[in-house]
């Protein structure tokens, strides 16, 4: 994830939180980085409640994706 900012920092890309997440194969815990603070979510999912998971997944890709790709 910091990776990610720095790269998005030098291609003048400006970004301002980035999403990742940790999975053992059926738990999952996502994160959200913010500058230089990291907020890691306290809930786990389980992999059997995919609907929560899928949400998840869709709120990310849809807070995150340019504005210009939003509207369409």
């Amino acid at each position: 994830m910091v990776a990610a900012q720095i790269f998005n920092d030098h291609k003048n890309n400006p970004i301002p939180f980035i999403y990742g997440g940790v999975t053992t194969g059926s738990l999952w815990k996502f994160i959200k980085l913010v500058e230089n603070s990291v907020s890691i979510e306290s809930e786990e999912h389980f992999i059997g409640n995919l609907d929560a998971l899928l949400g998840i997944l869709s709120h990310i890709i849809n807070s995150t994706r340019p504005q210009s790709l939003a509207e369409t």
